[in-house]
């Protein structure tokens, strides 16, 4: 008697799932074709492999898409191609995506987050609002939901709202750097502004190269008058990034407000930012 054996053995989607887990992208990408070789077939692996190249910057769409007609009820392969098409503006495919995901899966918080992204792009913030919040329901340890939540309701001008949710998310999620860093904006605006440095440097002790953390610290020192501090931070935001426009800006905020500059210095500050200007209008 001839015993089939197995195309794809646990051993193989264990092995699998420690590539995802370590971020092993490339070598996820060729396991992935490896046994696809074996198994043409199988919607999941052709899923993983989407996912494999995706992460690296790769078309991961074909891939993507071969695995949704191989298997028509898998709700994640859906909101992973609605991903992926929408990061390439054909935002109507994508929402196709995540209506079919939210039809075989309709208590799917990531595609409610995914959805509200799509329409915090479009500028319908009461509709991504609506979204995030139902991703939230859905899952209360969620916490890139939690913060989304809070920078729409930011945007909309409910800082206090917006404040808890990055709460939340640091609540589940304790070294979440970007919720640090829109809680501590939330707290320069509510003007208080020990407690926004305080968490900018908490989130810069976590990612000293997050060039955004180190503007918002020199905002919060201009707020305090600090401005030799703001200026520092608003120099190491530029190492970081040379091309941050907004940080430049600032800068040349607190050059020209700064005691102690000559008009020479003010006014090289001001020429390089002009280039910058000019560049990125350009």
């Amino acid at each position: 008697m001839n015993v089939m054996l197995p195309l794809i053995e646990a051993s193989d989607i264990e092995a699998l799932l420690a590539l995802h887990r370590e971020s092993r992208f490339p070598e996820l990408e060729s396991a992935a074709a490896r046994l696809l070789e074996r198994a043409p077939n199988s919607g999941a692996i052709w899923k993983v492999l989407g996912v494999a190249r995706d992460a690296q910057g790769k078309d991961g769409i074909p891939a993507m898409q071969q695995a949704v007609r191989l298997s028509p009820e898998d709700a994640e392969a859906y909101n992973n191609l609605g991903m992926m098409l929408g990061r390439q503006g054909n935002f109507s495919e994508a929402a196709a995506c995540y209506q079919k995901a939210l039809s075989i899966r309709p208590d799917f918080p990531e595609v409610f987050l995914n959805i509200g992204q799509g329409f915090k792009i479009c500028g319908q913030l009461a509709d991504a609002e609506a979204c995030f919040a139902r991703a939230v329901a859905l899952n209360p340890a969620y916490a890139d939901a939690h913060f989304s939540l809070g920078i729409v309701c930011d945007e909309i001008g409910k800082i206090a709202e917006a404040a808890e949710c990055f709460r939340r998310a640091l609540s589940i999620s304790p070294t979440h750097v970007q919720a640090m860093n829109a809680l501590a904006l939330c707290l320069q605006r509510q003007w208080r502004l020990d407690e926004a440095a305080d968490v900018c440097r908490r989130a810069l002790s976590i990612a000293p190269g997050y060039a955004e953390a180190w503007n918002n610290l020199g905002l919060i020192r201009n707020c305090e008058g600090r401005l030799a501090d703001a200026e520092n931070a608003f120099r190491r935001a530029l190492e970081i990034n040379p091309d941050y426009f907004e940080a430049h800006s600032n800068l040349l905020f607190s050059r020209n407000y700064g005691t102690g500059l000559s008009s020479v210095e003010v006014v090289e500050e001001a020429r390089a930012y002009g280039q910058r200007l000019s560049a990125r209008v350009g």
